[in-house]
């Protein structure tokens, strides 16, 4: 069978937070278990539409290699973790927001991107405020493979 290669630019996934008011009620288990493949199923919404945060499953080689160099931190003499590199991969994976429809836009959470054309800085921070930030990176972790381990490579 051939090769067949998925470019980078393909593939997202849509993410619905657990403090959106649409989720009904979640515990940390049922959000868990959604996060592993984003059945929505698994969480028990009401008849409002949720918001949707819109993450590429690959991100292209230059930012996966920018991130990567991020994650370790050599400090005098010792090696760190430097977990502010989760913050720049939601901030690179994130390509749109999905408000729900006939919502007032005074409310609506409003995607911009930044010079460098990934989100902006002042979203993602705020995300991150609102404990948003690290559940969309997990969901991209679970359902993509994470930064690293999705080559893009399918047999057919």
């Amino acid at each position: 069978m051939p090769l067949k290669l998925e470019l980078s630019s393909k593939g997202t996934i849509e993410v619905i937070t657990r403090k959106d008011s649409a989720v009904s009620h979640c515990t940390e288990e049922q959000y868990d278990s959604y996060l592993e493949d984003l059945d929505e199923e698994k969480l028990e919404l009401t008849e409002e539409q949720p918001t949707r945060f819109v993450l590429r499953k690959v991100l292209p080689y230059e930012a996966t290699q920018e991130i990567l160099s991020q994650q370790v931190k050599v400090e005098k003499g010792k090696t760190q973790l430097n977990i502010g590199y989760i913050l720049e991969e939601v901030r690179r994976s994130l390509v749109d927001i999905k408000n729900p429809e006939g919502i007032p836009d005074t409310d609506k959470i409003l995607f911009k991107r930044d010079s460098d054309g990934a989100a902006n800085k002042e979203l993602v921070n705020a995300l991150h405020n609102a404990g948003l930030a690290m559940d969309l990176w997990r969901a991209r972790q679970n359902v993509a493979g994470g930064v690293n381990t999705d080559v893009g490579v399918k047999k057919s």
